[in-house]
């Protein structure tokens, strides 16, 4: 029997490239959205598209202390987009975005400062007037076309500089 007395091999090898993903994740990976809050005015007038059950609203409500907080979502069930949340990879059925947006609604009903529409962003026409928003976050559907669309709708609400 012998023994290895040779150092334990490093379970991974950091490179340059490693550290910097170590770092990118840390700040603009999964805790960035953690830093645009911080980045964001308090008492200020948002939006959030993409709403889902509410947990980064809460968030942004402790974090950024909105005067006013726009929560848009349309909690509809799409089949046709099963790589999303709501297109079955989380949710199976529209019954299950209904229960969602219920809960989101009775969540959120003591906080003056929000107001809930549910409605895709084609449908929205003039529930949030132009250049009335400080900032807009948009986390809706991911695919190219919803996302040009929420851009071009959004950016006249938002005011210059905002």
């Amino acid at each position: 029997m012998t023994s290895d007395t040779s150092p334990p091999r490093p379970r991974f090898k950091w490179t340059p490239k490693s550290v910097f993903f170590k770092i990118y994740d840390n700040i603009l990976g999964r805790h960035g959205r953690c830093y645009v809050l911080r980045t964001l005015p308090k008492n200020s007038v948002g939006c959030e598209l993409g709403v889902s059950r509410g947990d980064f609203s809460e968030y942004m409500l402790s974090l950024v202390n909105p005067r006013r907080l726009w929560l848009i979502d349309p909690w509809t069930y799409q089949p046709e987009l099963a790589y999303e949340p709501y297109g079955g990879q989380v949710q199976k059925s529209q019954d299950e975005m209904d229960a969602m947006y219920r809960e989101v609604s009775e969540r959120f009903a003591d906080r003056p400062a929000v107001r809930i529409i549910r409605k895709k962003t084609e449908q929205l026409t003039e529930e949030i007037a132009d250049e009335s928003l400080d900032w807009v976050y948009i986390d809706g559907c991911h695919e190219y076309e919803a996302v040009a669309a929420d851009l071009r709708y959004f950016l006249p609400k938002v005011k210059g500089g905002g």
